[in-house]
């Protein structure tokens, strides 16, 4: 059995690259926001965050589903908010 110091070093080291990944995301969702902007398009596309969510459902590890799927809920309200703020 691992130690628990141990577990924490792998948890800060998730962490890190989860926030690496965050930020990556959000930085795509703001130039997806400038171009919808520039297109005159609305920030919500529901197609597209239907598809979004069936992909991470596949991906997702099955003991996983739900808290993956809220996460994506979650990521998802704050790139059309970070989309929202930018426009105005």
């Amino acid at each position: 059995m691992r130690s628990k110091e141990e577990i924490r070093k792998d948890i800060d080291e998730t962490d890190r690259e989860l926030v690496r990944l965050f930020c990556r995301r959000m930085e795509l969702s703001d130039e997806m926001g400038r171009l919808k902007a520039s297109q005159g398009l609305p920030i919500t596309d529901n197609a597209r965050e239907k598809e979004i969510k069936m992909k991470i459902r596949e991906l997702a590890d099955i003991r996983f589903t739900d808290e993956t799927l809220g996460l994506y809920d979650i990521i998802l309200s704050l790139s059309r908010e970070h989309q929202k703020k930018e426009q105005n």
